[in-house]
């Protein structure tokens, strides 16, 4: 999976949301069944949402109950598999990517 969502730091430890530092769980509604789903990040300690997201690259349900599903990809996995190529064993990716709502 990619991570992605740290307007403030870019490492992974930043976020907000409109309802401040973090805001509550919703419905544990849908599952991380395929690749292409979306959802939200949070801490080990429930109810610590923010701007943070993933993207999986395949089936997770180890996430289920855990994360929030947002919703899930329609197009875009030629790019989702240029992000994919970009990940290393340690984490740090082999380039940069960015993400941008234009």
């Amino acid at each position: 999976m990619f991570q992605g969502g740290d307007f403030n730091f870019g490492n992974g430890y930043g976020g907000e949301s409109i309802y401040g530092q973090y805001f509550r769980n919703e419905k544990f509604i849908y599952k991380h069944s395929k690749r292409g789903i979306l959802s939200m990040c949070q801490t080990r300690i429930k109810h610590t949402n923010n701007s943070q997201f993933f993207v999986t690259f395949k089936s997770c349900p180890w996430l289920d109950k855990r994360h929030v599903v947002l919703g899930h990809l329609e197009y875009g996995f030629d790019t989702l598999s240029f992000i994919e190529e970009q990940g290393t064993l340690i984490g740090k990716p082999k380039k940069q990517v960015f993400i941008y709502n234009w």
